[in-house]
């Protein structure tokens, strides 16, 4: 019996010194992004040069595949996506801009007025506890396939709310802006879309 609670302790005390470090990391990493709550600390994560070109890849690969499932016409949208090298003060990853006019308390969007900037790096940085800026450690970032369908989600959202602009959708909700962001009609119908365009484009 002592044998045997020797060997015991001997297999606690090993999982101690193995395992309490690497559970440790995943508690860090759940803190980074959660993003990266799929991604093992074993290898390096995505670099800043290849998000930037992954986005490029994105974009070129699935703007005109996205704007005909959304079924409305190109007002020269797809040649005013633009990729942001740097972190955007929001925290967002990308927004679409647009201009509209609002007559008799009707809103219309001006054509060809929106545009879409994406900022790859945002979920590559973090701010650290004095509030600065800082590259999230290569180990705790999201894989370069990972990246790619956040990248492709977070286009086809953009995408979306130009859809809602000219089809009318955000018209209907003149005040959201005074909601919370997650209670937003556009954003909870963009997130929505997001998910299935992505879904339906696996299936294929």
């Amino acid at each position: 019996m002592k044998g045997f609670s020797g060997v015991l302790i001997f297999i606690v005390v090993i999982y101690v010194i193995f395992f309490s470090d690497y559970t440790q990391e995943i508690v860090e990493v759940n803190k980074t992004s959660s993003y990266t709550t799929m991604f093992t600390t074993k290898e390096k994560g995505i670099t800043d040069n290849e998000a930037m070109l992954i986005t490029e890849e994105v974009i070129e690969s699935h703007k005109h595949l996205i704007l005909q499932d959304l079924g409305v016409m190109d007002d020269g949208i797809l040649d005013r996506i633009y990729i942001v090298d740097g972190y955007p003060q929001s925290g967002f990853d990308g927004f679409c801009y647009e201009k509209h006019t609002i007559t008799n308390g009707i809103m219309t969007y001006v054509q060809g007025s929106a545009y879409i900037e994406l900022y790859p790096l945002r979920i590559l940085y973090s701010y650290n506890e004095v509030g600065e800026l800082v590259p999230i450690d290569e180990h705790h970032r999201i894989s370069k396939e990972q990246f790619r369908e956040h990248m492709t989600k977070i286009l086809a959202h953009e995408l979306r709310h130009y859809w809602q602009y000219q089809t009318g959708f955000d018209a209907q909700y003149p005040d959201q802006q005074s909601l919370p962001y997650e209670e937003r009609p556009s954003e909870i119908d963009a997130y929505a879309y997001m998910d299935e365009y992505y879904e339906s484009f696996q299936s294929k």
